[in-house]
């Protein structure tokens, strides 16, 4: 009776891994370990990182189930690589997910030049600036190569999960990042 015990407290361990609260990956560019080059993603113990938002940049946010995305763009002076950023913040009892394949991928306007159309978290890969329970954080490089009239927008597909003790939920947003040039 106490092998069938421990093999069904063994099982539910290993069960409950699936959707653990913290990364695994560790090593250059995963946030984890000696020689990484980003904050710890996935950690515990302590408040949220606070995300450094751009200066003069009105925030934009979409209020959907579960979650909260914010998202804002500095002036773009014209042949400068400038930084947006799109936060996630899950709504209680929901925390961020760590090994969906989260990604953000990006369509730029014509004249704005992105450093990368594709930014990924997952256990394979860290594109995040911060991903932790409480906030998911990418910086979207990108340059203004030419002055625009009108309105131009860096377009945004958003996939992420978020998950409570019970189960996970995949979402899907659609962003529309405004790009000013001066």
């Amino acid at each position: 009776m106490r092998l069938c015990w421990l093999l069904s407290l063994a099982f539910l361990c290993a069960a409950c891994g699936a959707c653990s609260k913290s990364s695994k990956a560790s090593g250059p560019g995963t946030g984890q370990g000696p020689g990484s080059e980003a904050p710890v993603i996935g950690a515990k113990g302590g408040p949220a990182p606070v995300t450094e938002w751009p200066k003069n940049a009105p925030q934009q946010s979409i209020d959907g189930d579960g979650f909260i995305i914010t998202f804002a763009a500095p002036d773009a002076p014209i042949g400068t690589e400038v930084m947006a950023v799109v936060e996630v913040k899950p709504k209680k009892p929901y925390h961020l997910n760590h090994e969906y394949p989260t990604e953000l991928s990006l369509k730029a306007p014509e004249g704005v030049k992105l450093s990368k159309e594709t930014y990924e978290n997952n256990p394979d890969k860290r594109d995040a600036k911060t991903w932790h329970d409480e906030v998911g954080v990418f910086e979207i490089a990108y340059t203004a190569q030419a002055k625009a009239e009108g309105l131009r927008s860096i377009e945004a597909n958003f996939l992420f999960a978020v998950c409570t003790d019970a189960s996970c939920d995949p979402k899907t947003a659609t962003l529309s990042i405004p790009v000013v040039t001066q």
